[in-house]
């Protein structure tokens, strides 16, 4: 380490110390995480708790610079993947950042790298348990994905108090507001 000439406050730097102040946050307010933290930790414990059952679909935004897919599924806005543990994916590893890892497509294998952000549904491939994150959903999906809850799912968001910003829970029996995306343009 070398050391810096004293300033006029006497003070003398020393290089590459960095100072960190570990006292506590006073209040609750700035122990929050950002919202799209939030979102990414919520998406990747959602996607942990499943793949221990079985296999995970995925649905996301793969125009967005922080995905890495074959170029042939790069314009794709609701590109479905599947993960499980049974398919032995060696290099499967998931964060709080996104997801990575080799998989199989018609032309060959490919590694991929999913950024959480781009995620906008995560489900059970039965199809029983998962979430929606609206605020992911590209701006031109949002139509087919109009939620009007039933009558059960209502309350419980009057009790819950749930935000916009929070997934939406859904199961199989009671996801009436689910609709199929299907791009009728290329026919």
């Amino acid at each position: 380490m070398t050391t810096r000439p004293p300033f006029d406050d006497g003070i003398s730097q020393v290089d590459n110390v960095v100072k960190v102040n570990f006292t506590r946050a006073s209040s609750k307010e700035e122990c929050d995480l950002s919202p799209s933290l939030k979102s990414n930790l919520e998406k990747l414990t959602l996607f942990t708790k499943l793949l221990e059952k079985g296999i995970v679909s995925i649905v996301l935004d793969a125009q967005l610079k922080e995905v890495q897919v074959p170029l042939e599924f790069k314009e794709a806005s609701n590109l479905r993947l599947n993960f499980s543990y049974r398919y032995g994916l060696k290099d499967l590893e998931f964060d709080s950042i996104g997801l990575r890892a080799t998989l199989s497509f018609p032309r060959g294998f490919y590694f991929c790298e999913i950024s959480w952000h781009a995620v906008y549904l995560i489900e059970l491939e039965n199809g029983h348990s998962g979430a929606v994150w609206p605020d992911s959903i590209p701006l031109h999906l949002k139509p087919f994905f109009e939620m009007e809850p039933t009558q059960d799912l209502k309350s419980s968001f009057k009790q819950n108090k749930v935000e916009k910003s929070k997934p939406s829970q859904y199961s199989k029996k009671k996801a009436s507001f689910l609709r199929l995306v299907t791009d009728e343009s290329s026919k």
